[in-house]
C-alpha cells in the first residue's frame, strides 16, 4: 500500500500515513516525540499500560481501538471492502466512551476488573434427542458467507456435520442458513427430536 517504506508492523499501525494523520490528532503534542520514536514492543506496552491517559481519561482503550480498527481499515482498503467512515477520529474517541462505560456496568460501576471464572463445554440432550451445533458468518455485512454445523447424539458421538457456502447474505442470515442446514442434515438422518444451539 505504501511504496515509500516497508510496511513493517509498526509502519502499518503507527508510521504509515494514513495511521500517523489519525495519531496525529489523537496525540498530544507534548507526547509525540516519545510516541513516534518508541520500539514496536515499548509502544504498545507504554499506551496499553498508560494509567494516566496519554491524550485521555481512556487513552489504553482508544489506543487499543485505534491500532485494531487502523488495522481494519486497512484491510478492508487492500480487499477493495473499504468500509466508509468519514470522521474516523470521531469514530474512535466515541467508540472508546462506549467501551469504557460497558466496562463500567459490567464491573457494576466499581472500576476494578472482576473476573469470574466459568467452564464452557458441550451439555448433553435429554435421552431420544440429538444437538445441532451452528455457526454463520459474513465478510462484510452484507458480505460472503458460510456457514456449518456438528450433529450429536445424547452420548456426544458425531452422527453428521456439514460446511456450506452461502454466496452474499447478511451476518444474522448466514446463522440462520446454518440452522436451517442444520435441521436438513437431521431430518436427513431419520432424526426428529432436535435441540439447535447457536451463538
Amino acid at each position: 500500500m505504501c511504496r515509500g517504506a516497508p510496511e513493517s508492523l509498526i509502519h502499518v499501525l503507527r508510521d504509515c500515513p494514513a495511521m500517523m494523520g489519525i495519531w496525529l490528532r489523537l496525540v498530544p503534542e507534548r507526547k509525540r516525540q516519545a510516541f513516534f520514536a518508541a520500539s514496536l514492543l515499548e509502544w504498545i506496552f507504554m499506551n496499553l499500560e498508560a494509567k494516566q491517559g496519554l491524550a485521555s481519561d481512556n487513552w489504553s482503550t482508544l489506543f487499543a481501538l485505534t491500532v485494531w480498527w487502523g488495522r481494519k481499515w486497512r484491510c478492508g482498503y487492500i480487499f477493495g471492502e473499504d468500509s466508509l467512515c468519514r470522521e474516523r477520529v470521531k469514530f474512535l474517541r466515541n467508540t472508546a466512551v462506549e467501551v469504557e462505560a460497558a466496562h463500567r456496568v459490567f464491573n457494576g460501576g466499581s472500576g476494578r476488573r472482576e473476573f469470574v471464572e466459568k467452564s464452557i463445554a458441550w451439555t448433553r440432550p435429554s435421552e431420544g434427542w440429538v444437538t445441532i451445533n451452528t455457526d454463520g458468518a459474513s465478510r462484510g455485512n452484507p458480505g460472503r458467507a458460510a456457514a456449518g454445523g456438528v450433529v450429536r447424539d445424547e452420548q456426544g458421538s458425531w452422527l453428521v456435520g456439514f460446511a456450506l457456502n452461502i454466496g452474499i447474505c447478511s451476518a444474522p442470515m448466514a446463522e440462520l442458513w446454518g440452522v436451517y442446514y442444520g435441521l436438513v442434515v437431521a431430518w436427513e438422518k431419520g432424526v426428529r427430536r432436535v435441540r439447535p444451539e447457536v451463538d
